[in-house]
C-alpha cells in the first residue's frame, strides 16, 4: 500500500502480479479470508476490494463505510483489523487518532466507540475472537485488553517506544508485539505476565504472524527479518475446557492411556501418542468430581463425586460410554477416596520359575487349564467419612468384601503398588499416613504395618517403585516440600530447602520405568527429581499448569494448560545421560490408538449433553476434538452458526416450495384452496369490536371547527360597527373550516367581515345569507344620487328641527336595503340593553305647560332654468364698462353643537378613515336629527 492510492500484489517470488491505483488515499489494508475481498482505509472511508479475472484483477466495490466528521474530529482513519469470523456479523476494528470504532463489515453500522481510549495516538489493534478480548496499542507504548462489551480487563506496560503491530502467537493465548525500543515481546493474555523478550537491534515496524505456523516476520526500514519458534511444549489435545485432574494409566498389557477429569462433569479418555478422544463419560451436569480410577484392561472407568456415590461407565462401546449401575450407597456407604489395585504377573519370571519348581508350577496350574494369567487380581479399595477402609468385592453387584478401621477422620487419598503389595491411605484431619500390606488372595485383605504422623496434613501422596512421594505445602512459612520413603528399609530421603518449590505445588506424578518423580506448583514450573530426591532439572512453563502426568515410558509430561493437553519430549528436558539410556533399554512402547466413531445415542441425549460436546467433532480417523484455539477456525458448533444454519435450511425450504408450486402452475395441478380455519368465539368478538370501532372512527367524521374566530369584543359603548372592509381571501382561518359553510370567496360581491364586532363570525354569515333573487333584485336597484339643487337645499334648512330621538328614527323613510335594515336592529337592541334605567327623580310640582309653536315647512321649488333664446348677430360692441368691485362671499352659517351621542360615534377610529372631514361636514348640517341620520347622510357624501 502506498499513501498515493496504489496497491501492488505480489507472488511467493516477489514478482508483481498486478497493480491497482485508486483515487483515495490507502493508509492500511487486511486480506479478508471470509470474503475473499481486500478491506482498505484511508481518509474518511473504508473501503472494500473484490477479487475478478481469476484473481488477477482488484475491484473496488462501491459498498463502503464512511465515516462520519463527528468521530473523525479532523482526523483520519490510520489503521483497521477485522475479526476472523465466518457469518455477516463479521466486525472491522478502526482507529481514529485515540479512538477505536468498531462497524458491522456488511452492514455499515456503527457497533461501539471507544473514545479516549489511550492516552495517545492509537497504533495497531487486534481482537483475539477465542478469548473475546480486543487489544489496543498507543505510541506511548502501553497495551490495553478489553472485554468483549469494551470494558477494560488489564494493561500491559514494558515497551519504551510506541507500539507499532500485535499479531497472535501460534500456539495459546499470547499475543507478539513488535516496538521502536527495538524489541519483540510475548504476553500472556491470560496471567497478565510477559512471557519472552527477542531483541532485534533496530526497532520494528511491522510484524506478521499467523496461527500454527511456527515462524513469524518482522519488518524495518532496513531488513526483513524471519524468526522460527522453537516450542518446549507442543499441543496434544486441544479441549477449551478447564481441566481439574490428569492421570495415566501404566498397565503392561495395555497401551499407555490419559484419563482427563474437565470440569464440565466430563471424562475423556485420550490417546498420549496421537491426542484423539478414545471415549468421554458423561455425568449429570455440575457434579463435582473428587476421584477417578480407570480398569484398563476391563476398560471400565470409576468415578466417585462430591456426594460420596460412585458411578461407573463401560467405555469398550463406542464413545460416548456406556453407564453402569453406580455402586449401593445404602450397604457401602459415604465413599471418600478410592483406588485401584491392579496385580499382573511377570509372565517370563513365573514360566522360568515354574519350570524349576514342580509343585509351583501344579499352585498356579490350580487343576485348570489356564495359564500364569489366571493369577492375576483386580481389587478395588475406598475410604468412607468414618476413617474406614474397605475392599469392595463383584460378585452379583458391589458390596463390601472387608472393611477396617484406619484412621480418626474421613480418610482423603489412597495409593497402592501391587509390585511391592502396598496400600497407603492418609487423612488430613489428624495427619496420619498409615501404611497397610496388601494380601490379594485373602479375606483379610489389609494389614497395618506402621504409622507415620506428619507436621503438617499431606497435599499429594505418589508411589514410585519402592518410594513413598509425600507433598506438603504450609502458606504461613511459604514451605512447600516433596519428602521420599523408602517402604521396604524405612529410610527418609530429603534435600535441600533451597531446591524447594517457591509456590504450592499443584500436582505430583511418577514413572517406575525411569525412577522419576515430577512435581508442577502455580509458579509455572516442573521440577523432576530421581528416587534419592535429587534435583534433575527445573522446566520453566511461562504458564500455570493446571495438571501433570507421564504419558510415556521414554518419560514424556502431557501437562494441561489454559484448558488444552500439552506434551514435553523427553529429550526436552532430561539430561543427555538420561536419554542414551532410554534408547539403549528396551521398554514398553505405547501403540498408537485412533478415535472412535460416534455412536448413534447421542441423539438421543438431552441438548445440554450434546452442548458440551460441541468441542468434539467426528472425523474420518475417528472421535477427535476440534481445534477451537486456531483463530481461522469456523464457526461451526456455536449458537450463531446454528442460527444461520437454521435460516439458511428455512430459506431453502421455502425456495423448494415455490418451485414446487411452479411447476403446478406450470403443469395445471395446482389446487387454488383456500384454507379456512374455524374461528374461536373470543377471536370473533375481538374481530367484531374491531370492526365497530373502524366503523366509529371513520364513518361519519366529524367537523373541526376553528378555534380562531375573526371577530371580537369591542370595549366602547354601542352597538356593531362596521369598521374594515376585507374579502374572504385576506381571512386564512376562515378557508380551513372543513367546509362548515361555503367560504365567502363564493359570494359574489364578497361580503365584509367585522372583524371588531360583537356578533359571532357564523351568525354574521348566516344573516348576510341571500338568495340568488334577492342577489338579482338589489343589482337591479340602486340609490338614485340626489342632484346639487336638492343637496343645496338640504344645506340652506335654516331652523333645526328638534324632536325626540325614537321620535325622527321612526320618520326615517324606509329602505329596502336589507343589510342596514338588520345592522340598525342590531344596534338599537344593543344600546337598550347596555343603558342603564336612570332612577326616577323626585316630582317637582306642576308647572304650566307651554304651547308648542311648530313653524310651517318651506315647500321645496323645483328649480328650472330658463330657456335659452335664439342667438342674434352681435351688436358692435361698446367700450368696455368700468370692473365692479366683487362681492364679498356670505359668511358661513355658525357651527352648531353638536348633542354628545353625535361626538361619541364621529371619535370612533373607522368613522376618521372612512369619512376625512366628518366631524366638520356634521357640524355645518343645520338639522342633526339622529345616528342613524347622521350615518345616512355620511355614506351618501362618501359615494358623491
Amino acid at each position: 500500500y502506498y499513501p498515493l492510492g496504489f496497491v501492488q500484489l505480489l507472488d511467493a517470488s516477489l514478482a508483481e502480479v498486478f497493480a491497482v491505483e485508486s483515487c483515495h488515499v490507502l493508509r492500511s489494508g487486511e486480506y479478508n479470508q471470509s470474503t475473499h475481498s481486500l478491506i482498505t482505509c484511508g481518509g474518511s472511508q473504508i473501503h472494500r476490494w473484490e477479487f475478478v479475472k481469476g484473481n488477477r484483477e482488484l475491484r473496488l466495490n462501491k459498498d463502503g463505510i464512511t465515516v462520519p466528521a463527528s468521530l473523525l474530529s479532523g482526523q483520519e482513519v490510520t489503521s483497521l483489523h477485522l475479526e476472523v469470523k465466518k457469518s455477516r456479523s463479521q466486525r472491522c476494528f478502526a482507529t481514529v487518532h485515540r479512538s477505536v470504532l468498531v462497524y458491522c463489515l456488511f452492514s455499515g453500522e456503527l457497533l461501539a466507540s471507544l473514545k479516549n481510549a489511550h492516552a495517545r495516538e492509537v497504533t495497531c489493534v487486534y481482537y483475539s475472537r477465542v478469548l473475546k478480548m480486543l487489544c489496543t496499542a498507543s505510541r506511548a507504548g502501553t497495551i490495553h485488553v478489553w472485554d468483549d462489551s469494551y470494558n477494560l480487563q488489564q494493561t500491559f506496560v514494558g515497551h519504551a517506544g510506541a507500539v507499532n503491530a500485535i499479531q497472535p502467537y501460534p500456539h495459546g493465548p499470547l499475543i507478539v508485539t513488535a516496538s521502536n525500543d527495538e524489541t519483540i515481546r510475548v504476553w500472556n493474555l491470560l496471567n497478565s505476565t510477559e512471557v519472552d523478550r527477542i531483541p532485534t537491534g533496530h526497532p520494528v515496524d511491522g510484524l506478521v504472524a499467523h496461527a500454527n505456523v511456527d515462524t513469524f516476520v518482522s519488518c524495518s526500514p532496513a531488513c526483513i527479518d524471519i524468526w522460527k519458534m522453537n516450542y518446549l511444549y507442543n499441543l496434544l489435545t486441544p479441549m477449551n475446557i478447564n481441566i481439574c485432574h490428569l492421570h495415566s494409566t501404566q498397565h503392561p498389557e495395555v497401551p499407555m492411556r490419559l484419563v482427563v477429569e474437565c470440569s464440565d462433569a466430563v471424562i475423556r479418555i485420550t490417546s498420549p501418542e496421537c491426542g484423539d478422544v478414545l471415549n468421554v463419560a458423561l455425568l449429570p451436569l455440575k457434579t463435582k468430581v473428587i476421584s477417578t480410577v480407570y480398569e484398563a484392561q476391563a476398560e471400565r472407568l470409576h468415578v466417585l463425586t462430591s456426594s460420596g456415590v460412585v458411578e461407573q461407565f463401560d467405555s469398550s462401546c463406542d464413545p460416548p460410554a456406556k453407564q453402569l449401575r453406580p455402586w449401593p450407597v445404602e450397604e457401602i456407604g459415604e465413599v471418600t477416596a478410592i483406588c485401584l489395585y491392579e496385580y499382573v504377573m511377570d509372565k517370563e519370571a513365573v514360566h522360568i520359575a515354574s519350570a524349576e519348581d514342580r509343585w509351583l508350577a501344579v499352585a498356579l496350574d490350580g487343576g485348570h487349564t489356564g495359564h500364569p494369567g489366571s493369577m492375576e487380581k483386580t481389587m478395588l479399595f475406598a475410604g468412607n467419612c468414618r476413617g474406614q477402609l474397605m475392599v469392595i468385592g463383584r460378585r452379583k453387584k458391589m458390596h463390601k468384601a472387608f472393611t477396617v478401621k484406619g484412621h480418626s477422620s474421613p480418610v482423603h487419598r489412597i495409593v497402592c503398588s501391587p509390585k511391592l503389595d502396598r496400600l497407603v491411605s492418609a487423612s488430613d484431619a489428624d495427619r496420619n499416613v498409615c501404611i497397610w500390606r496388601v494380601f490379594p488372595y485373602c479375606e483379610e485383605a489389609l494389614s497395618l504395618l506402621r504409622r507415620v504422623v506428619l507436621v503438617y496434613p499431606p497435599s499429594q501422596l505418589a508411589i514410585c517403585q519402592q518410594r513413598l512421594c509425600i507433598v506438603w505445602g504450609h502458606k504461613a512459612t511459604a514451605d512447600y516440600s516433596l519428602q521420599m520413603y523408602d517402604l521396604l528399609s524405612k529410610e527418609r530421603f530429603t534435600h535441600s530447602p533451597d531446591v524447594d518449590h517457591s509456590d504450592s505445588i499443584v500436582t505430583v506424578t511418577t514413572l517406575d520405568s525411569l525412577g522419576l518423580v515430577a512435581s508442577a506448583s502455580v509458579a509455572g514450573e516442573i521440577r523432576v527429581w530421581t528416587l534419592e530426591n535429587e534435583l534433575v532439572r527445573i522446566v520453566h512453563l511461562n504458564a500455570t499448569p493446571q495438571a501433570v502426568a507421564f504419558c510415556s515410558y521414554e518419560g514424556d509430561i502431557a501437562l494441561a494448560i489454559d484448558g488444552h493437553i500439552y506434551k514435553i519430549k523427553s529429550s526436552m528436558y532430561l539430561p543427555r545421560q538420561m536419554v542414551q539410556m532410554t534408547l539403549a533399554a528396551t521398554m514398553a512402547k505405547c501403540g498408537i490408538e485412533r478415535g472412535r466413531p460416534m455412536d448413534s445415542r447421542i441423539e438421543q441425549m438431552a441438548e445440554e449433553d450434546q452442548v458440551r460436546l460441541v468441542g468434539l467433532a467426528t472425523t474420518a480417523r475417528g472421535y477427535t476434538p476440534a481445534v477451537l484455539d486456531n483463530e481461522t477456525a469456523s464457526l461451526e458448533g456455536t449458537d450463531e452458526w446454528r442460527e444461520e444454519q437454521l435460516q439458511r435450511r428455512l430459506g431453502e425450504q421455502q425456495l423448494l416450495e415455490r418451485d414446487l408450486e411452479l411447476e403446478q402452475l406450470r403443469d395445471g395441478t395446482y389446487g387454488f384452496e383456500r384454507k379456512t380455519t374455524k374461528l374461536t368465539m373470543k377471536q370473533k368478538t375481538a374481530a367484531l369490536k374491531a370492526l365497530h370501532s373502524e366503523l366509529a372512527v371513520h364513518s361519519h367524521p366529524r367537523a373541526a371547527i376553528a378555534s380562531y374566530d375573526a371577530f371580537s369584543a369591542d370595549d366602547s359603548a354601542g352597538g356593531v360597527f362596521l369598521t374594515e372592509v376585507q374579502e374572504a381571501t385576506h381571512v386564512p382561518a376562515l378557508a380551513n373550516m372543513n367546509k362548515f359553510f361555503p367560504p365567502l370567496s363564493s359570494f359574489e360581491p364578497p361580503y365584509p367581515v367585522a372583524p371588531d364586532g360583537y356578533i359571532p363570525n357564523s351568525v354574521v354569515l348566516k344573516d348576510m345569507r341571500k338568495s340568488l333573487k334577492d342577489q338579482q333584485a338589489a343589482d337591479e336597484w340602486k340609490l338614485k344620487p340626489l342632484t346639487d339643487e336638492q343637496l343645496a337645499a338640504l344645506a340652506s334648512a335654516d331652523e333645526p328641527v328638534v324632536e325626540d330621538e325614537e321620535e325622527e328614527e321612526d320618520e326615517v323613510p324606509a329602505t329596502n336595503t336589507g343589510y342596514l335594515d338588520r345592522l340598525q336592529k342590531a344596534m338599537k337592541q344593543e344600546l337598550k340593553e347596555k343603558t342603564p334605567e336612570p332612577t326616577p327623580p323626585p316630582t317637582p310640582p306642576p308647572e304650566p305647560v307651554k304651547e308648542r309653536v311648530v313653524k310651517p315647512k318651506k315647500p321645496i321649488v323645483k328649480l328650472i332654468a330658463p330657456k335659452a333664446k335664439p342667438k342674434s348677430p352681435p351688436p358692435p360692441s361698446p367700450s368696455p364698462p368700468p370692473p365692479k368691485e366683487p362681492t364679498p362671499p356670505p359668511s358661513p352659517p355658525p357651527r352648531q353643537k353638536l348633542p354628545q351621542f353625535i361626538r361619541r360615534e364621529l371619535h370612533r377610529t373607522f368613522i376618521p378613515e372612512f369619512f376625512p372631514g366628518a366631524d366638520e361636514y356634521v357640524s355645518s348640517m343645520r338639522a342633526v336629527r339622529s345616528r342613524c341620520t347622521t350615518l345616512i347622510a355620511l355614506r351618501i357624501k362618501k359615494k358623491h
